[in-house]
């Protein structure tokens, strides 16, 4: 599945293995650092894994539907954020999509009456709209940005009504979210909630504003030469104390995703509150400073999230992992099965 002679993140994969929808319970391969090879284990052994006193942080940003098709249904455009000049009254925005046969200036119509038009080319780009809109023109017209392998596997760019369901998590804060963290989309409130009680572990809730940093993939294949986009994150007091006591006191502290463990490693050591912006990128070689378990889906051949469990488990291990998953047909990606891995506290 991996060829040696091939960059690592490299792997092949049969498409039908991409899910498609979420499963109840989902299958979960457990990697234990203590052990040579990963093992399947049931979802309720899950909360076996955890320790009394042990940390549990989990993202509380949902997801927005931010995805917008073109009248004439030709483009989808992903709005990523306001990039308004205080000096003007445009309203800009920071946007993906297709654009090759685009020139600057050039126009093309919205749902609602609103026109766009090109003012910059790259990655991302920036559109000046017609009009000002808000949260609630994509509450009207806008589609989660299910992810492209998804579309692809169902032969279909919309999203299905499910979707807002399915990819949405059950204890949302706010919904400032591009993209879901997906590890979370297994759990319910009431799961930890069961953990909180019965396991007698703490529940940390942090935020990360899931963005380009998130799920762009890798261009360069030296790893060090790549720079992932800022994202928003905050680490309030009461979540930072709980954090810091696990680690004074050698207890496991747990991300719940990829997306929390950026969040805990990106806060400061002092008991303030964080909120600010993240660009750690977080490949082999990396330090970790709190988390020694992760909770993380299956992630796609060069990308950052797959980089990040090599980081925290191995490059080879990892590799043998995955190719584990693969061979027994564990269901992939942001709809797929669960990977639990832990390190050396």
């Amino acid at each position: 599945m991996f060829d040696k002679n091939h960059w690592p993140l490299e792997y092949n994969y049969p498409e039908q293995l991409v899910a498609l929808k979420p499963e109840e319970p989902c299958r979960v391969l457990f990697n234990d650092h203590l052990k040579d090879a990963p093992e399947e284990i049931d979802f309720k052994s899950i909360a076996s894994l955890f320790n009394k006193d042990d940390v549990l942080v989990v993202n509380t940003s949902g997801v927005k539907a931010c995805r917008v098709f073109s009248k004439d249904q030709k483009r989808e455009v992903l709005f990523l954020e306001k990039t308004n000049d205080t000096k003007t009254d445009l309203d800009l925005w920071s946007v993906l999509f297709n654009s090759r046969d685009l020139k600057i200036g050039d126009t093309f119509e919205l749902p609602g009456g609103l026109n766009a038009e090109l003012v910059k080319k790259g990655r991302p780009q920036v559109l000046k709209l017609s009009f000002k809109i808000d949260n609630d023109y994509f509450n009207k017209h806008g589609q989660m940005a299910l992810p492209p392998y998804i579309q692809k596997a169902r032969e279909s760019r919309s999203t299905l009504d499910e979707d807002f369901y399915w990819y949405q998590l059950d204890w949302k804060k706010n919904q400032k979210s591009l993209a879901a963290p997906t590890a979370s989309l297994h759990f319910k409130k009431k799961d930890l909630d069961r953990f909180v009680k019965d396991r007698e572990i703490e529940l940390a809730e942090v935020s990360l504003d899931v963005g380009l940093g998130t799920f762009l993939p890798l261009e360069d294949k030296n790893f060090k030469e790549n720079k992932l986009h800022t994202e928003s994150f905050t680490v309030p007091i009461e979540a930072k104390e709980k954090i810091l006591k696990a680690k004074e006191n050698k207890n496991r502290i747990w991300a719940l995703g990829t997306t929390a463990l950026r969040a805990v490693e990106s806060m400061s050591s002092d008991l303030t509150e964080d909120s600010a912006q993240t660009d750690l990128f977080i490949y082999p070689g990396y330090e970790f400073k709190y988390v020694s378990g992760l909770l993380t889906n299956f992630h796609q051949p060069k990308s950052s999230l797959l980089l990040l469990v090599m980081a925290f488990f191995g490059v080879e291990k990892t590799q043998k992992s995955y190719s584990f998953a693969v061979e027994n047909k564990f269901r992939l990606f942001s709809y797929g099965d669960l990977g639990v891995w832990t390190k050396k506290i």
